[in-house]
């Protein structure tokens, strides 16, 4: 959908309740634009390839969106947002701060067997149309997750799985996901963090989760001769890239929890459709935390 435009680099993505300046946010589609019951996110653009010779996507001060790009690749989601409670609903919001207008509803469902457990509406309140859905099934953990259809595709949907395994500690979440231009499934994983990347989202759980990326390629479509090397404030203990952080708030009336798209993540080369399943799996992972407790 292209609904954002990046605007210039930040030396700091340290999320505040200070409005970011991000670029102009593109009006939301009207709820009569879409028949189909998932809002397609139309197929990535393809970058223009101006990135310098020697260009590294793991490079310090690369946890912004990418200044690279003559042409910013759109981006469904801005690079870092928050999630906060509508105070007149059950829906939660999408936004760059608490008094922002929203940019996304998120509406959850408690009861209702035939209902998804959460969408992600494309537009700020629940008459949207659904981006992305997450149901919760007996006997399991994973989570299926139903997304617009790949590019291409007559199907009006498509389905991918948030699968978990159990730790002695903590549970580990994965996902495979078509990612880049023209695409490559690739696997990703969430895992527990206290690290300063996740304390740097300013929310007041102790620890958080880190969104790895499993392939040390540079992601399909980056252009010829650029490298991959994630910084160390940016890598997992393995080495692992960090392409995403989430962090929950318990304390706060308003604020749900902070987002955050890093490194290779940020610069909008894995494609929108990851950038869904990115954001609508940290939600799984939200719901899960708030049944357990």
């Amino acid at each position: 959908m292209g609904l954002f435009k990046n605007g210039k680099s930040k030396g700091d993505i340290r999320p505040r309740d200070d409005p970011p300046q991000y670029g102009d946010v593109a009006p939301a589609l009207s709820p009569a634009t879409a028949s189909n019951p998932l809002c397609a996110v139309s197929a990535p653009v393809q970058p223009q390839q101006t990135l310098p010779p020697n260009h590294n996507l793991g490079a310090p001060g690369y946890a912004a969106p990418a200044p690279a790009y003559q042409a910013p690749i759109p981006q469904q989601f801005p690079p870092v947002f928050g999630v906060y409670k509508d105070p007149f609903s059950w829906t939660l919001v999408i936004g760059l701060h608490r008094n922002a207008p929203p940019i996304y509803a998120i509406s959850r469902n408690f009861a209702i067997a035939d209902r998804p457990a959460i969408i992600i509406h494309s537009g700020p309140n629940a008459t949207y149309p659904a981006v992305a859905a997450m149901d919760r099934l007996p006997l399991t953990r994973d989570r299926p997750i139903t997304m617009p259809p790949l590019p291409g595709s007559p199907h009006p949907s498509s389905e991918a799985i948030l699968h978990v395994e159990a730790g002695f500690f903590s549970a580990k979440w994965w996902f495979d996901i078509e990612t880049g231009f023209p695409g490559r499934h690739e696997r990703y994983e969430w895992r527990r963090s206290r690290g300063d990347i996740v304390a740097n989202l300013g929310t007041d759980w102790s620890t958080g989760w880190k969104l790895v990326r499993l392939d040390s390629r540079p992601p399909e479509g980056a252009p010829p001769g650029t490298t991959f090397s994630p910084a160390a404030d940016t890598s997992a203990s393995d080495g692992a890239e960090i392409v995403a952080v989430w962090g929950l708030n318990s304390l706060s009336m308003h604020k749900v929890g902070m987002f955050a798209f890093h490194g290779t993540g940020a610069s909008g080369l894995l494609g929108e459709r990851w950038a869904v399943m990115a954001v609508i799996s940290a939600l799984a992972i939200m719901d899960h935390e708030q049944h357990r407790g």
